[in-house]
């Protein structure tokens, strides 16, 4: 019976005191962190938690440098999925978005390849063309090129 007191009367006073842990404001997520984990996720062909993790980043961080690779990586992962409508928007949101990227020849040369997988030839050809005429002397021309090749539309 005493024990059973003792524990009751801890357990009140443990009541009582404030929890310091649940009132402290969360840590600020490190922008690095956020996106390398993300990033990490898509190598292991996690794509629905790469896609959170980079929506996350750019939620959290649309200004800054990795902003326009965190939504190239969501088309990557969609179309990776083929989710090939999606990753065909994810790609055109990063070029209107993101117009001086680093990502955008990829971005470019990635929706042609999408805009095939559903169907659209002609259009697919036209941005495939697109892609060697705006980065003549890019390796994504030179995927651009092999591709129409292959397509018999060289």
């Amino acid at each position: 019976l005493a024990q059973l007191s003792q524990q009751i009367a801890a357990a009140q006073e443990a009541r009582n005191q404030p929890a310091a842990e649940t009132n402290a404001p969360a840590a600020a997520p490190d922008p690095q962190a956020v996106y390398q984990a993300a990033y990490a996720d898509y190598l292991r062909k996690n794509y629905d938690l790469a896609v959170l993790g980079f929506q996350q980043y750019l939620k959290e961080f649309p200004d800054t440098d990795l902003a326009d690779n965190a939504a190239y990586w969501i088309g990557e992962c969609l179309f990776s999925q083929g989710k090939y409508a999606q990753a065909i928007q994810q790609f055109e949101s990063v070029l209107s978005r993101f117009p001086r990227s680093d990502k955008t020849a990829s971005a470019m040369l990635k929706k042609a390849y999408a805009t095939l997988e559903v169907g659209s030839r002609s259009q697919g050809v036209a941005q495939l063309q697109r892609v060697i005429k705006e980065f003549p002397s890019s390796d994504e021309a030179n995927l651009a090129k092999q591709r129409l090749k292959s397509l018999g539309a060289s």
